[in-house]
């Protein structure tokens, strides 16, 4: 069992944390977050999910990219009592081949 977790939204209420669009990825500004920027009701949520099934958390939000962010996400679940998640999903990027040179491919 696995919960794919985005975070922005989910236990991070919008507008929480200041983002920033850099290369058609939306990022934090600052890259920890505090345990008062998170929905306690939501993280409360949460643990209850993963002790009823069981289930390990895979991070699957842009707080995945650094280990910086994915150990600052980490540190605010273990805070929690929430198992810290063990896995991520993975980063791809675009073959080149694959990218327009002047535009978006539809």
């Amino acid at each position: 069992k696995a919960i794919f977790l985005d975070v922005d939204g989910v236990i991070l209420p919008s507008g929480a944390v200041e983002m920033i669009v850099v290369d058609g990825v939306t990022l934090p500004v600052r890259d920890t977050v505090r345990e008062s920027d998170f929905s306690m009701t939501a993280l409360g949520s949460l643990r209850a999910i993963v002790q009823q099934t069981g289930a390990m958390i895979v991070l699957s939000s842009e707080w995945r990219r650094t280990d910086k962010l994915r150990s600052s996400i980490g540190a605010v679940l273990k805070s929690q009592d929430i198992p810290v998640f063990r896995e991520w999903t993975p980063i791809f990027s675009p073959k080149p081949e694959l990218q327009a040179k002047h535009g978006v491919l539809a």
